[in-house]
Formats: structure tokens, sequence, C-alpha cells
């Protein structure tokens, strides 16, 4: 999994001091398909507290023993986890940045097939507003719709304000994607009440206990759910809660490299996600470093060999290797 410290507080270094000097010290000696007792040990030496303790580590932890049963059992990872509904997932296309790179993102992804678009904002009203036009413009009368992605940028103040400001443009808006500090479940109900478009979650949620706490007050309509949040089974438990609420699901990843992103796509397609989901590795890395994913166009074909169906490229992963300085 790729941790992202910017986004929430696991870095490189801090996953593989957890993996080394924690979780793999207490699932020595257990079957590959002990997963819940692998998952219990590494959540009681790395405590999950409020939430989720050390995820990314855990879920590269869990991801690894899948792939390990797949593989002994001869079965791809769908397999396990009650068989794909369909044998692709189509993806959303990500954009960012200034006027010009967003007309020329918006252009690649008409060019590529998409039908859907994330949007970033930054929780600057006016900034927001602008992008949000520039992709209006580009994919006029094209079909394509648009999910905005605020991480966490806005306030009470500033949403009211830009909720207005966008109140002519909601039929081409499909979700609106943690608006405000994952912490904040006060501000989160709030704009789930003043908001005309769906509210989903992504940063407040990482456990089915964190989601039952938004259920309960009221804050959400959907949750994203990432592999490298949750691993396998924790987002099985995620899904479950969720329908069970009648919540909608969305797919997201955090640029992961093949690994993940094979890992990610099994996932969804067991999965009720009709939505295209978010899976910006493709797009923003040079390399994935693995052999056996099979992309067309928007969509990426589910590899059906054993574990994670995908082969790792040894010589091009050496390649980025670094000092530990741990």
């Amino acid at each position: 999994m790729r941790p992202s410290p910017n986004w929430m507080y696991e870095n490189p270094y801090s996953v593989v001091s957890a993996i080394k000097y924690y979780l793999a010290e207490v699932i020595k000696g257990l079957e590959p398909y002990q997963v819940r007792e692998a998952l219990r040990r590494m959540d009681k030496v790395l405590a999950s507290t409020l939430t989720a303790g050390m995820p990314f580590a855990k879920s590269g932890v869990k991801v690894a023993l899948y792939d390990l049963i797949g593989k002994l059992y001869g079965a791809p990872l769908h397999a396990l986890i009650s068989g794909k509904r369909r044998d692709y997932v189509e993806m959303s296309y990500l954009v960012s940045g200034t006027s010009e790179e967003l007309r020329e993102q918006c252009r690649e992804a008409l060019r590529k097939e998409y039908r859907l678009i994330k949007l970033k904002l930054t929780g600057d009203i006016e900034e927001d507003y602008m992008r949000l036009k520039v992709v209006f413009e580009e994919t006029a009368n094209k079909g394509v719709k648009v999910w905005l992605d605020a991480n966490q940028a806005y306030r009470r103040h500033s949403l009211v304000h830009f909720f207005k400001k966008i109140s002519l443009h909601l039929d081409r808006i499909v979700v609106f994607e943690q608006p405000v500090p994952a912490y904040d479940l006060e501000s989160m109900k709030f704009a789930r009440k003043i908001s005309p478009l769906p509210l989903v979650a992504d940063e407040s949620v990482f456990t089915a206990h964190d989601l039952v706490k938004l259920i309960r007050l009221k804050c959400v309509d959907a949750v994203v759910l990432k592999l490298a949040k949750s691993g396998i089974l924790g987002n099985l438990q995620i899904a479950s809660v969720a329908e069970a609420f009648g919540l909608s699901l969305y797919g997201s990843g955090m640029t992961e490299s093949g690994v993940g992103l094979a890992a990610s796509i099994h996932l969804f397609l067991v999965l009720n996600i009709d939505t295209p989901v978010d899976t910006s590795g493709l797009k923003v890395l040079k390399d994935l470093i693995v052999k056996g994913l099979v992309l067309d166009k928007c969509k990426i074909k589910v590899p059906d060999k054993p574990g994670l169906g995908v082969k790792v490229n040894e010589e091009e992963l050496e390649k980025y290797r670094v000092e530990n300085k741990i």
C-alpha cells in the first residue's frame, strides 16, 4: 500500500517499522488462511483505539496473505471473497490543477471514453467554481458526470456559499466527497443537512465501527472504500454495514502500484459498486511494476490467475529501492 503522510499519518518509514518490528512477529507461525486471527493479533499489537491503528501497514500484510491463499488453492482472489460480479472494473478520471491542465486532462479522459470525472477541490470557492466550469465546458454534451472531492478542505460557512455557487449545475454532479474535516462529525452532519448532493465519507471511515458512528449521527449517504484504509476483510465489513443501511458504495485508491491496484480490482468486482472507481495509479505512475493487468481505455479486466493474478517485475522494482534509514 502507498502511504501518503500528507493525507494521513502513515509514511514509508512507519510502515516498514510497523511490519518489521510488530506485525511480522505476531503472525509468525499462523497458516496463511487464518486471516481473522492474523487481524486480531495485529490489532492487539498495534491498537485500533478510536479507529484503525496503522491501517496501511496492516492492509499490505493482509493483501499478501490473500495472495498466498489464492496461490495455495489455485484460485483468484475474487473467488475467495464471494466471486466477481463482472469481468472488468470501469474507472473514473482524476483531474486537478490550472485551467489549461484541467482542459488537457478532460480531453484525455474523453479520448479514452471515461464517463465520470473526479475533480479535486481546494476549499477556495472561486477557484473551485472555476475548476468546475472548465470541466463542464470541456465535457459539454458528452454524457460525462462529475464526482467532487474536497479532501476535508471546506468549513461550514464556506460550504454554504459553495453550494449556492454551484446550484445551477447540480444535474451533472453525482456526489460530494468528504467536504469537511474527517474528525468533525458535527460539521459532517451539518454538511449533509444542507447539501443538495449526496454526501460521501472517505477520510472519516477506516473501519465498520467508524461508519456506524456516522450513520447514527446521520452524516452520510455513501462511503468510499479504499484497500489501503481497510484491507480486504475490513472493506467487506464496511460494505455490509453500508448496504444494510441503504448507503451507496464508491471505490477509490491511494495511487497504488500494480499490486495494490490488482487487489483493489478484485475487491471492487465482488461488491455492489456500479459507479466508475477512482484508481489513479494508471494515470499518475510511469510503471505499475507488474505484469498481468489488462487495460482497455477506461476499463481494467480482473486477473483470473491464482491470488492477485499479477507478477511483480523484480528488475524494475530494484530500480526504486532506497536505503532504509530505520
